[in-house]
């Protein structure tokens, strides 16, 4: 949203007014915002997430604030590599060591590979630099939610009711809300319930009678992605150790006392350790971010289009990564009123009943 928000203001829309309960947001918060292309079939669609990858080392204001690591990924099953990305692999244990000495792929299960032109961000740090951004060429931020469309007599979208009842005109409202995108008062954007929980730690400095004669603890230099453990580890440029994946979520949803949710952090901290052993044994974890669901389209993929006259959609579960891209195109078709081939494939009407039966008859 904020991408777009900056994107239409470079085009010269003169108003545009975003609004959002909570700057930078849940979701953000809870997003590890690894940038990559990684496993994104069909070629159209990892051709997407590489050009949105292009969009942040592109991008003056984006980029130099991702750490461009590299990712060392292991699979159950080997990879058909077909060329177009970056990648290596399987890797030898030799080899893996040369890469990340710090990571634990020990065990003969599974391969490794490393794509080299992928890394992550600080997430919170690139909202707000495109809001502040945003702001500065004109467009005004509220910290109120929308709780419902204005229609016309004739049933077109002109408008949006914030939840304190303020109504505001405008010529197209973009929804870009993550999954509250699947609330029927915004669209109802076809999504799925895409629970998460991401923990993060700060690495143990030494104590100041110790300090002279301990070493700093050990720093990850690549990602860590384990898909046989269900698992990931990153480092940000701040130190801060960013873990998660499907073994992290025990406790969604729970109300839980203080005394179980140091329980939860130390748990989260045993079973990361097993992929990082040194950094993350050398460190605490502090706190982790829960969302209810991330947003994720029922197919996989984006959702970018006109919903119904006047009511754009923008939501897809690759946010981070295509970002600095979507932003461009999204702004592109709206302030143009244009249609790019590029999004032909991710329009909201291919979810319609009508254009599902279409494309069960011409199958």
């Amino acid at each position: 949203g904020s991408s777009i928000a900056r994107a239409l203001i470079q085009r010269g829309v003169e108003e545009v007014t975003v609004y959002d309960p909570t700057p930078a947001g849940k979701t953000t918060a809870a997003s590890w915002a690894w940038l990559n292309a990684n496993q994104k079939p069909p070629p159209s669609y990892r051709s997407l997430n590489q050009l949105g990858l292009r969009g942040w080392r592109s991008d003056a204001l984006l980029q130099s604030l991702p750490s461009w690591s590299g990712t060392l990924v292991r699979t159950p099953h080997e990879l058909d590599l077909a060329g177009g990305y970056t990648a290596e692999g399987p890797l030898s244990v030799e080899r893996i060591r040369e890469l990340e000495p710090e990571a634990n792929f020990t065990d003969t299960s599974g391969y490794v590979y490393y794509f080299a032109d992928e890394g992550h961000v600080n997430p919170r740090s690139a909202v707000l630099a495109l809001r502040r951004e945003a702001a500065g060429l004109g467009a005004s931020f509220v910290s109120d939610a929308v709780g419902s469309l204005l229609r016309n007599h004739e049933g077109r979208v002109v408008g949006v009711r914030t939840s304190l009842g303020v109504e505001k005109r405008a010529d197209v409202v973009i929804v870009a809300a993550g999954a509250k995108s699947s609330d029927a008062a915004l669209g109802k954007a076809a999504l799925v319930h895409n629970p998460s929980m991401t923990y993060f730690a700060s690495p143990q400095s030494a104590s100041s009678s110790t300090a002279a004669s301990s070493p700093h603890p050990p720093a990850l230099g690549r990602i860590l992605m384990d898909q046989v453990r269900a698992l990931y580890v990153a480092q940000r440029k701040d130190g801060t150790l960013v873990a998660g994946g499907g073994s992290l979520k025990k406790g969604l949803g729970a109300t839980l006392s203080p005394d179980e949710n140091r329980k939860q952090l130390t748990m989260a901290r045993q079973i990361a350790q097993e992929l990082a052993p040194n950094p993350v044994g050398n460190s605490t974890f502090t706190h982790k971010e829960e969302v209810v669901s991330k947003p994720m389209p029922r197919d996989g993929f984006p959702i970018m289009g006109y919903v119904e006259a006047g009511l754009y959609s923008a939501v897809t579960h690759s946010g981070m990564t295509m970002a600095p891209l979507l932003g461009q195109l999204v702004a592109a078709e709206v302030k143009e009123q244009v249609s790019l081939s590029l999004l032909d494939d991710y329009r909201p009407g291919r979810f319609d009943e009508k254009s599902t039966q279409e494309q069960a008859v011409n199958a």
